[in-house]
């Protein structure tokens, strides 16, 4: 079992997919029978702290998105909030893990399901990260307004609000979300029942063996140039801890934005939702008993590797390199809770139709923000 470790926080200015500055404060203060908040658009960033368990994480700039605009990302909630040049909310997104109903919808609908519950959408508009793809609008509960983008399998994939309210709701910590598990074999893994690969995935060396949480491959402290699709985001968030216990905060910081896609990645093709409550253990887990020292050292790793235009462009091409995970994510299914979504699953408890390229192509675009590079 993997030890918890509290009142650690990373508060690194991260690219968008791997900003989790939310975690010590939502994990420790929520409890399970919390009703859920809601925010708004138009909500000033000083609202939007209290409203998130007072979260101290700072916004990122994300001027390519929109000029002034700044991003806040909380993973570990499915949650990401756009700011204007005034700091006030002007676009909300929803991905996997966000739980809650908005206008009827969860995460991961079929379009046909949405299409059959809701009626024809007001407008089909193209997606802008994959022209291939078009998305629906529709306006529910009178003014509020949401964008549905789906994948190359036909599920919903995110959920973008450009009007009105949406509720919030806290995460359960993780204390009492151990209460709830039972005891049961992992995913996968029962006697007779042989694990597979999903497509021309293959095992990665030990995978079996190890418990929740763990590393499969105990690689060190390496740079990017040497990370293979075969290391689990596990992997990636321990070598980053490694680099950082020997103060090499250059290394760390694309280790830490790959592993961030990687976790992220398999969180979408794992069919029970509660596999993604995982993630932030893993980044808690690196920063903690950091010094003062470290945290700034590798806040500021972070901070160049967003901001100077040569080391963002070399992060994207190595992560185009390395390519999508290959490996069966052991480390997420043996700590979820045996839920599911509603997707047909192989035995690993993985999608059958997942989109993997869309998926993948959507994180180096929407999360590393390494569009066209």
């Amino acid at each position: 079992m993997t030890q918890f470790r509290k009142g650690i926080t990373l508060g690194v200015e991260c690219r968008v997919i791997v900003l989790l500055g939310s975690v010590p404060w939502s994990l420790a203060s929520a409890t399970a029978d919390q009703p859920a908040q809601a925010v708004s658009i138009g909500d000033p960033i000083e609202q939007v702290r209290q409203v998130l368990d007072g979260v101290t994480t700072p916004l990122i700039p994300a001027n390519n998105v929109t000029p002034g605009s700044q991003v806040l990302i909380l993973l570990d909630r499915g949650l990401t909030v756009f700011f204007d040049s005034a700091n006030k909310i002007y676009r909300i997104r929803l991905n996997a893990p966000f739980a809650a109903t908005v206008c009827g919808t969860h995460i991961g609908d079929l379009r046909q399901t949405i299409l059959d519950r809701a009626g024809p959408p007001s407008q089909i508009v193209p997606n802008r990260a994959f022209p291939d793809r078009t998305s629906y609008m529709y306006t529910c509960a009178s003014s509020l307004s949401v964008r549905y983008d789906f994948g190359t399998d036909n599920r919903l994939v995110s959920l973008v609000v450009l009007a009105g309210s949406i509720p919030v709701p806290p995460i359960v910590p993780l204390a009492a979300r151990n209460s709830m598990q039972p005891d049961r074999p992992s995913v996968g893994s029962q006697t007779g029942e042989p694990r597979v690969t999903e497509g021309h995935q293959h095992f990665a060396t030990g995978l079996q063996a190890q418990g929740q949480l763990a590393p499969v491959h105990n690689i060190g402290c390496i740079a990017i140039e040497a990370v293979k699709p075969q290391y689990t985001g596990a992997d990636l968030y321990s070598a980053t801890r490694k680099c950082l216990d020997k103060d090499q905060y250059e290394m760390a910081a694309p280790l830490f934005s790959l592993a961030g896609a990687y976790a992220r990645f398999d969180a979408a093709r794992i069919t029970d939702p509660s596999a993604s409550a995982g993630i932030p253990v893993l980044v808690i887990n690196v920063g903690d008993e950091l010094t003062a020292d470290q945290k700034e050292g590798f806040r500021a790793a972070v901070k160049s590797l967003h901001d100077d235009a040569g080391k963002h462009s070399k992060l994207c091409a190595q992560v185009r390199r390395i390519g999508p995970p290959d490996y069966i994510p052991t480390y997420l299914t043996s700590h979820a809770l045996g839920r599911q979504d509603g997707r047909p699953s192989d035995p690993n408890g993985l999608a059958q139709n997942f989109d993997r390229q869309g998926t993948w192509s959507m994180l180096l675009s929407d999360g590393l923000m390494c569009q066209g590079q």
